[in-house]
């Protein structure tokens, strides 16, 4: 799926590329002359498994994923919009039924992933924390400041737009800089 519109005069273009394995191929010639990618990932599958593969969980897919497609050569100079999404869904599983989040990667060792009753109230910003901290681990520190990370309920659309509105900022403050960097 492709979108494409318009904001302060620049012309954005978004392509919905999909996640399933089988949709990977296909993906990169869709990058050439990509400003920036906008990665999903929905923390609210950090205990189920791949439809495709029933032994790999679905975090760590998408941490795999996450890596391989930071660490491109083409997405070197890429900015790169990370949507931890699903999170009215993680906090059902999280707060309420108490499903813990668990974790045994490299990350886990340094920083145990929180337990919900450590928790101050239902923004859950210690679980947030740490899958931020997870995501950005998985790619070198320096590029730390091309992530932009966000968590969202894509079906809150207030909160949707502002994280838009936000990203699209991010996004044009961006080109903008590297269109004036020579000058």
């Amino acid at each position: 799926n492709e979108v494409g519109f318009q904001i302060e005069n620049a012309n954005l273009r978004i392509i919905d590329v999909g996640g399933q394995r089988a949709e990977r191929k296909k993906w990169m010639k869709l990058f050439q002359g990509v400003s920036s990618v906008i990665f999903v990932a929905a923390i609210s599958e950090y205990n189920q498994v791949l439809y495709e593969d029933a032994k790999v969980n679905r975090l760590e897919e998408a941490l795999n994923l996450w890596r391989e497609t930071f660490n491109r050569p083409a997405f070197h100079e890429t900015a790169f919009l990370l949507f931890l999404n699903k999170f009215d869904l993680f906090q059902e599983k999280y707060l309420k039924q108490h499903i813990p989040i668990e974790y045994d990667g490299e990350y886990a060792k340094n920083v145990p992933a929180p337990s919900w009753d450590q928790e101050e109230d239902d923004k859950c910003e210690m679980a947030c924390s740490w899958f931020r901290g997870l995501f950005k681990y998985q790619v070198s520190q320096e590029r730390w400041g091309d992530i932009y990370i966000h968590v969202t309920t894509a079906l809150d659309k207030e909160h949707m737009q502002v994280v838009m509105d936000t990203a699209t900022a991010h996004i044009l403050r961006r080109n903008l800089a590297g269109m004036f960097a020579g000058i």
